[in-house]
């Protein structure tokens, strides 16, 4: 009766398609939101009815800003509902020329290579891919999944991994990252300094 409604989880028309919150976090965005919108023939194309902000913290990974859209959608969702209902709310066409659009994640988006991205930018793959495909390499044929790390100004070789005490490095294009938590395949989730105890053999 009163035609179909999308609920969008970003700032429509940017990023429109299948991976709008892992956009937002790979490009470093420092807010996003939910819109809902009118459905139509063409991908995240209608009149928007509402849009809600919500603020991007540097803590946020896909799973806690996942969590905080769905809460934030939830919410007014019911409220929008109502209004729709009453005719109290009417939609306004997008500004299509400003439209930008985002593909499925794959697998092996997760997959990094140190020498192409700067320490920032694998911080924001982290952030993007964490829980799933998560960001990892290969380390003594073993896939190495980085879960947490912080950014460093400190330039290293890309890709060499270098040990300082309980902390380890890893050169990228630009700068160097400093993870915290990892997960060697087969194994749960480890704090850095658990995993040098256990690993730093393999590290050359």
């Amino acid at each position: 009766k009163y035609g179909c409604i999308n609920i969008h989880a970003s700032l429509l028309p940017k990023y429109r398609g299948a991976s709008p919150i892992q956009e937002a976090l790979l490009n470093g965005d420092e807010e996003t939101g939910i819109a809902i919108m009118e459905m139509d023939e063409e991908m995240d194309n209608g009149d928007i009815f509402l849009i809600k902000r919500i603020q991007i913290d540097k803590s946020d990974n896909l799973q806690s800003l996942s969590s905080r859209l769905s809460e934030t959608g939830s919410i007014i969702l019911p409220l929008v509902l109502q209004d729709i209902m009453k005719n109290n709310l009417s939609p306004l066409p997008q500004p299509h020329k400003n439209a930008t659009f985002c593909r499925k994640i794959l697998k092996e988006d997760g997959k990094v290579d140190f020498s192409k991205k700067t320490a920032d930018e694998i911080i924001n793959m982290i952030r993007a891919y964490t829980p799933w495909p998560t960001v990892y390499t290969y380390l003594n044929d073993k896939k190495l999944q980085i879960l947490k790390a912080e950014a460093s100004k400190e330039n290293t070789p890309p890709g060499k991994f270098i040990i300082s005490e309980n902390i380890l490095k890893i050169g990228t294009k630009k700068g160097s990252i400093v993870p915290k938590i990892v997960q060697v395949e087969g194994k749960n989730p480890m704090d850095i300094k658990s995993f040098l105890n256990g690993y730093r053999q393999f590290i050359k």
